[in-house]
């Protein structure tokens, strides 16, 4: 394996959790939808990052910096706009800068296209195989850039659509197909060229895992090169500060008389104010997602009648906080805006949320 000291782990879904990819000054790029995770509070002291560096052969930490938080977040503005998946990019910036060393080092980004059949590398501490196990050491393995006629000729068979944001690649060993898996997502796709590694994808989907015929798909990191350039100069808006979310402007939203409203995407409200995840009680469907907003000023805490979700794949967001597998956001009293997503595999019941009806006890 190389020395790859330029891919995070910040430890908050433990071996699941994104990686990032330091790119410049504090700067990491990351799939867009790590941004929406737990742990990704903008200034949130409880969640503030350890960064170790640990070497295999002596097993044992050469590096380890505390006190690092995240300060902004900048999602790609056509994320998600146009199909699934496109554009899927967030730049990540930290309180300060890391100082660089042999063990905390950075990939350098493309100044030209790249060449279909570049051998390359990709990296993760992602499952070793579809809803397998995590690795407690980050892995490698080796993949071969394709062109996008060759990425598509079964991905169009599944009615997926690969656009001029996204590059696809694959590879073979002697175990067989090399691809990245569940919890990669995030992590780079780094090709050496002219003596340096670049950052020629962010890992972003697929059709399930080493799947024959049907390559990984990353995020195309030349394509968004502008975007980026924008960022570093200080051109683009940010998204997130000191852990204040931007909130939802409701003041054109009807909410008759409800405490929130579905306001994107397939959830669905009931007479009762209950709202439910897309297709409830049946499973709900791959690849989702619904936004509610919520009217703070009628904001009672919610219970949860039902909540069975992939774990740590998909799940209801509230407020930062990250309700997924069979806990859901019981007792708590919603702020802003609540999100909902499912990744592209595993389904499962699903949930519902109500207001809730609580009676307090006095004591004389």
């Amino acid at each position: 394996m190389a020395d790859i000291t330029w891919q995070v782990e910040d430890g908050v879904r433990h071996n699941f959790s994104p990686a990032c990819v330091r790119s410049a000054r504090g700067l990491y790029v990351a799939a867009a939808p790590c941004a929406e995770l737990p742990g990704w509070g903008m200034g949130d002291t409880d969640q503030a990052l350890r960064m170790m560096a640990w070497h295999l052969e002596t097993n044992r930490f050469v590096d380890e910096r505390d006190g690092y938080n995240w300060l902004w977040i900048f999602m790609h503005p056509l994320y998600n706009q146009n199909v699934p998946h496109d554009y899927d990019f967030a730049i990540l910036e930290l309180d300060k800068a890391m100082p660089l060393n042999e063990c905390v080092g950075v990939a350098c980004l493309p100044h030209r296209d790249e060449m279909p059949g570049t051998n390359c590398s990709i990296t993760g501490w992602g499952t070793l195989k579809s809803f397998g196990k995590t690795p407690e050491v980050l892995q490698e393995a080796s993949v071969k850039l394709l062109t996008s006629a060759d990425c598509e000729v079964n991905y169009t068979k599944t009615r997926d659509i690969i656009t001029g944001s996204m590059l696809c690649a694959s590879g073979v060993s002697e175990k067989g197909i090399v691809d990245t898996c569940q919890g990669d997502s995030g992590g780079p796709l780094s090709c050496a060229e002219d003596g340096r590694f670049v950052l020629r994808g962010v890992t972003s989907w697929g059709q399930g895992c080493a799947y024959a015929n049907f390559p990984g798909v990353y995020g195309k990191v030349q394509s968004v090169m502008s975007w980026i350039n924008d960022v570093t100069a200080q051109k683009v808006r940010k998204v997130y500060s000191d852990d204040q979310q931007v909130k939802m402007n409701i003041s054109g939203i009807n909410f008759n008389g409800s405490m929130w409203k579905v306001v994107a995407g397939n959830c669905a409200m009931d007479s009762s104010h209950c709202i439910m995840s897309p297709g409830y009680p049946k499973e709900y469907p791959v690849k989702d997602a619904c936004t509610i907003a919520v009217n703070e000023s009628a904001a009672v805490p919610i219970h949860v009648v039902n909540f069975s979700t992939e774990e740590k794949f998909d799940a209801l967001v509230e407020n930062c906080k990250f309700y997924s597998g069979k806990k859901g956001p019981e007792k708590v009293v919603p702020t802003g805006v609540i999100t909902w997503h499912s990744d592209e595999s595993v389904v499962s019941a699903g949930w519902k949320i109500c207001p809730g009806h609580w009676t307090v006890a006095c004591v004389v």
